[in-house]
């Protein structure tokens, strides 16, 4: 078996590999080589180096990948967040508020307050009873749809954020150097 001389690619010993080997380990500072040759050169390269690097490389391939997850999440969510949106009087779009829906309750409950004041008084008619009634009836209606469609709308968002969360971890720990 012939032997050739060759460097080490990383503190520069001197080796001699046999002809038919593609992989060495160095005598002096223990670096596992891979041997490469052509019709003219004959050389090592450092495994480790070129392991790391693949790791590297996979690990921002992965980053990548996981880069369009989140833009399509966030994509996703924009579309989902519009379908759970409130529109105001004018027309334009606004978050659901569980406040709202407490709001409209409140008011309920002091237009029966003053109702009730006004029968006890004697000032109040059946039919003006009638239609606080019906009000009150609509307003509660009104409630309960305001808090259901922001108990919809968060339920959502904290989905969403736990969600997005978790990919930008995962984005990390791509990019984190290879031990």
């Amino acid at each position: 078996m012939r032997l050739e001389q060759m460097d080490c690619n990383n503190c520069g010993a001197p080796l001699e590999v046999p002809e038919n080997v593609q992989f060495a380990r160095c005598a002096h500072c223990g670096s596992r080589l891979r041997v490469h040759r052509d019709t003219s050169v004959h050389y090592t390269e450092v495994l480790d180096r070129i392991e790391k690097s693949t790791q590297r490389l996979e690990g921002e391939v992965r980053a990548l990948q996981l880069q369009l997850e989140l833009r399509d999440l966030d994509d996703a969510w924009e579309k989902e967040r519009q379908g759970l949106m409130l529109k105001d009087e004018k027309g334009q779009l606004r978050v659901p508020s569980r406040d709202a829906g407490f709001g409209i309750l409140a008011a309920m409950a002091a237009i029966a307050v003053v109702i009730g004041i006004m029968v006890l008084a004697g000032g109040a008619s059946a039919e003006m009873c009638f239609l606080v009634l019906v009000g009150g009836i609509v307003g509660l209606g009104v409630a309960g749809y305001q808090q259901n469609k922001a108990a919809a709308y968060y339920r959502a968002e904290t989905a969403y954020k736990a969600k997005r969360q978790l990919i930008l971890r995962r984005i990390a720990a791509a990019r984190a150097p290879a031990a």
